[in-house]
């Protein structure tokens, strides 16, 4: 973030620069994996920035103030707490030394991400797995991509089902139970795809099953010809499988479902 160096009414001109811990620049809209990313900029010797900062076109959430340099203006600032997985807005105002006060700076936005995306060489079949990643189960030594169980394990891991519709043949349940918050985007397309009849309700359904921890996420994607998100809708009360509890996906244009472990976080999309 630059500002204009004036000496009696402070003005803002522009909100630029930050930079992370592999000692990259982001500009506006960057993106990065550091949690907390340092912001700098310069204005008038000696006076005092304050940083306003939140999630993007959302509130302010934070505030913090740091001093310019008195010798050259120069500030830096780092957040004390680190940033979740988001897109980040901040904007900054400064007080001269004379007490004068600038106007707030145009937002400058970074966007955190620090999701692995897999691609279909991702998945070990029926193979020891001990790092992050998707390994699964076969259903059938014959028919290695009839899945039972595709697990994510590690953290911040984030799968997107439709791009392993070709590679797979059946899956019956996807499990993102891992050391940290796992992300699984899937469709009624690969419900139709992959999912099986009356698997887990005998309603002759196609059905896939998703498991998980709290704080991992299921988004119901909306990918069939003339869908749209409001086409999910979920049964009232749970059902129970093995002992774990279950809310159940209904797409009103076509006979799929998807059991959605309570506790996991759903998104329509």
């Amino acid at each position: 973030m630059v500002l204009d160096k004036s000496t009696t009414a402070p003005a803002i001109e522009t909100a630029s620069v930050a930079w992370d811990n592999w000692g990259g620049y982001v500009g506006h809209y960057g993106k990065t994996k550091d949690r907390t990313p340092t912001l700098e900029g310069h204005v008038e010797k000696g006076a005092t920035v304050t940083i306003q900062y939140g999630i993007d076109n959302g509130a302010w959430l934070g505030t913090a103030t740091v001093q310019a340099d008195t010798i050259n203006g120069s500030w830096f600032w780092t957040p004390a707490t680190p940033l979740y997985d988001e897109a980040w807005d901040f904007r900054i105002k400064y007080t001269d030394i004379a007490g004068n006060t600038s106007a707030w700076s145009p937002q400058f936005t970074i966007v955190i991400d620090n999701k692995s995306t897999f691609s279909v060489n991702d998945i070990a079949v029926n193979a020891e797995w001990d790092g992050s990643g998707i390994h699964g189960v076969t259903l059938d030594d014959n028919a290695p991509l009839a899945i039972n169980t595709l697990n994510i394990t590690g953290s911040n891991q984030s799968l997107d089902l439709s791009a392993l519709q070709k590679s797979l043949s059946t899956l019956n349940t996807i499990d993102l139970s891992g050391d940290g918050d796992n992300q699984l985007t899937l469709s009624a397309e690969d419900v139709l795809a992959l999912g099986q009849h009356a698997l887990f309700i005998d309603d002759d359904k196609k059905q896939i099953q998703v498991k998980g921890n709290e704080g991992d996420s299921a988004i119901l994607a909306h990918q069939l010809e003339n869908f749209d998100a409001n086409e999910w809708v979920v049964a009232k009360g749970t059902i129970t499988s093995s002992g774990v509890e279950y809310h159940v996906w209904h797409n009103q244009n076509s006979d799929v479902e998807i059991l959605i472990q309570a506790g996991l976080k759903t998104e329509l999309m």
